[in-house]
């Protein structure tokens, strides 16, 4: 299986499906209760998943390496790109620990770029909770563009554009 994948460099973006539940967080007494709205809890919740999935990514060794300093991963709320010439292992692992906690991903909001000289080949879809995650050619990212090629490309002419119009 890891023939299919040999291509120089993988970014995923994987997000956390965390939906809405009434959570309740109790102190040591009545008086200490308090209630969280949905924004807050969620907020806390990424935090505590992302931490366990952020610790399970940095002891597998898995990902990128730049000068001795692990990048797999780039995460901000509850969106993570995992960066490697081997995504199907970090995207196992993953999966494994969202199992372990319960948790899954959105396999709409996820997709997947290549990079390298054959970033033009066909690769087979990787599943994501039982659903298809599709192999895209553009993936935008906090405002980002990165665009598929032989090099990492990335574009951030459209976020300084509408920063100028709404600055005007």
């Amino acid at each position: 299986m890891a023939t299919k994948f040999e291509i120089k460099l993988a970014i995923s973006r994987l997000t956390l499906d965390i939906s809405p539940r009434s959570w309740r967080l109790s102190g040591g007494n009545k008086c200490a209760r308090s209630t969280l709205d949905w924004s807050q809890s969620k907020i806390f919740l990424v935090n505590i998943y992302m931490d366990s999935i952020i610790s399970s990514l940095r002891t597998s060794g898995l990902g990128c390496h730049f000068k001795a300093v692990y990048v797999g991963y780039i995460i901000y709320a509850d969106d993570i790109l995992l960066i490697s010439a081997s995504i199907v292992q970090l995207l196992d692992l993953c999966f494994t620990c969202a199992d372990d906690l319960d948790i899954h991903f959105n396999h709409r909001k996820s997709n997947l770029i290549k990079f390298g000289h054959d970033y033009k080949d066909n690769i087979d879809t990787l599943k994501l909770n039982g659903c298809d995650v599709t192999w895209v050619s553009r993936l935008k990212y906090l405002g980002i563009h990165i665009v598929s090629g032989k090099l990492i490309n990335i574009y951030v002419s459209d976020t300084i554009r509408k920063f100028y119009a709404a600055a005007n």
